[in-house]
C-alpha cells in the first residue's frame, strides 16, 4: 500500500490545526470549529504548513492523514466553479464588517431623521453593529470571550443611547408656537423653543423667540437665549432657577 503524505495548516481565525492530504491543497474548506472558510495551502507555501513524515499504515487509521487523533478532514471542500468558491470565501470573511457598517449607517440616519417614531430604529441598528463586532471578536478570541465582552458592550450601548434619546413635539396656543423636546423613555420635558407671532396665522418672522432647558417640574431652569426680532433686532440672555428669573451672578452662586 502506498504511503500518503499529509499536511497541517492552522486556521487564522480560531487557531484550529487542520490536517489534510497534500493532494487537497488549493481547495476551499470550512473550519470544523469556527466555520470560517480558508484555502488549503501546499506544504512549501507557508510556514504554517509542514508535511508529516510517511508512516506505515495502521489498522483503523485514516490512510490519508496518518494520525491517531480524530481526523479533521470533516472540513469538506466547497464545491462549484472557482469563481463561486472565491466569492463564497470572500463573503464569509467580510460579512461581519458589512454588518457593522450597515448598523452604524442606519443608526446615523435614523438618529437625525425628523420624525418621532423612526429614531426607534436606532436601537436595532446599534444591536446589528454589536452582532458584527461580536462575531469578529469570536473569530479572534473565541466564543467564550465574545459572549462575556461583546454582548455586554452591545447592551450597554443600547441602554446608553436610550438614556440620551429624545424626540420633539410642536404645538400651538393662539399666536405662540412651542417646540418641546422630551426624553423618550422618561417622558420629561427637557428643552423648549417658543416663538411669538403678531397674529394667530403664525406666518413670517416672529416678534419674539426664546429657547432653553427645562427642569423636571416643567419650568424653565438654566440659561435661556432670547431673540427680539421686532421692532429692533437684539438678543438677550436670561437665567431661571426652577421657573424663577434671576440674574447671572445669582445663577452662578447657586450652582457652586
Amino acid at each position: 500500500m502506498t504511503n500518503s503524505t499529509a499536511a497541517r495548516m492552522q486556521c487564522s481565525t480560531c487557531g484550529r490545526i487542520l490536517r489534510y492530504p497534500v493532494s487537497k491543497a488549493g481547495a476551499v474548506v470550512k473550519c470544523p470549529r469556527c466555520s470560517d472558510l480558508l484555502r488549503l495551502r501546499k506544504p512549501d507555501a507557508s510556514p504554517l504548513i509542514a508535511p508529516e513524515p510517511d508512516v506505515e499504515p495502521q489498522p483503523g487509521v485514516n490512510q490519508g492523514l496518518q494520525t491517531n487523533e480524530p481526523a479533521d478532514w470533516d472540513a469538506e471542500p466547497i464545491e462549484g466553479p472557482a469563481a463561486i468558491r472565491e466569492f463564497k470565501a470572500f463573503l464569509a470573511t467580510v460579512w461581519p464588517g458589512w454588518i457593522i457598517g450597515l448598523g452604524l449607517f442606519a443608526w446615523l440616519y435614523f438618529s437625525v431623521v425628523n420624525s418621532q417614531n423612526l429614531p426607534l430604529f436606532c436601537y436595532p441598528s446599534i444591536a446589528l453593529a454589536g452582532v458584527g463586532g461580536t462575531v469578529i471578536l469570536s473569530r479572534r478570541s473565541g466564543p467564550r470571550t465574545a459572549k462575556w465582552i461583546g454582548i455586554p458592550i452591545t447592551l450597554a450601548a443600547v441602554v446608553a443611547w436610550g438614556y440620551f434619546d429624545t424626540y420633539e413635539s410642536t404645538w400651538h396656543n393662539e399666536n405662540v408656537r412651542f417646540t418641546d423636546t422630551y426624553s423618550r423613555w422618561g417622558g420629561n420635558l427637557v428643552y423648549r423653543d417658543l416663538d411669538i407671532f403678531e397674529n394667530e396665522a403664525r406666518q413670517g418672522l416672529p416678534v419674539f423667540s426664546e429657547e432653553g432647558p427645562m427642569a423636571g417640574t416643567g419650568r424653565p431652569h438654566g440659561e435661556w437665549k432670547v431673540m427680539i426680532w421686532k421692532p429692533d433686532l437684539r438678543s438677550e440672555t436670561q437665567f431661571y432657577w426652577y421657573g424663577e428669573e434671576i440674574d447671572e451672578g445669582e445663577w452662578y452662586l447657586r450652582n457652586r
